[in-house]
């Protein structure tokens, strides 16, 4: 039982250094891509910074930066490790924001209080469901007329929505183009 416990309070101070070494290695420096989603009442922004990860060629680091009204919060979301950079953003019924990553880490950030937390861990019991509404996502998108692909917020009205925490796989072509390779 003891060691149990110690192997587990082990995995935990792992996850909390690796966490550390990112914030300390990694998130100072300039990151690779940005893009910025304002909300359509102004009241809230939301930026997402992406960074490689050293010597993970494919994987990065992410953060999460929301300004409102009351403040500012950021938070850091498990690293990507290749093909799952899309995060979905929500309006909630109560007018707040919902971010909605694939790897199952999600965030609710109230501009009225300039706070951010765990979407699951929010009181109210608002759900990703039919009463939120979609915003778009940042992804990686080829740009017709542009050479690659650029990082930047994809509106409802170019890409339908495609987030596995909602939706089946096979409802996003993206996702479904992805498990072939």
């Amino acid at each position: 039982m003891l060691g149990t416990a110690l192997l587990a309070g082990g995995g935990l101070l792992l996850t909390s250094l690796v966490a550390r070494a990112m914030d300390h290695l990694v998130l100072p420096h300039l990151p690779t891509y940005t893009a910025t989603a304002t909300l359509p009442d102004a009241a809230a922004r939301v930026t997402l910074d992406v960074y490689p990860l050293p010597g993970l060629p494919g994987e990065y680091a992410r953060r999460l930066r929301f300004a409102g009204p009351a403040g500012n919060a950021t938070v850091t979301p498990a690293a990507d490790a290749g093909g799952y950079s899309r995060v979905s953003l929500y309006r909630t019924p109560r007018g707040s924001l919902a971010v909605v990553t694939m790897l199952g880490e999600d965030f609710f950030y109230d501009a009225a209080a300039g706070s951010v937390r765990s979407l699951r861990s929010y009181v109210g019991g608002e759900r990703v469901d039919g009463a939120f509404t979609y915003l778009g996502a940042f992804d990686f998108v080829e740009t017709a007329g542009r050479q690659g692909v650029h990082f930047r917020l994809v509106s409802p009205d170019e890409q339908a929505e495609c987030n596995p925490a909602k939706s089946a796989v096979a409802a996003c072509p993206r996702l479904r183009a992805a498990r072939r390779e």
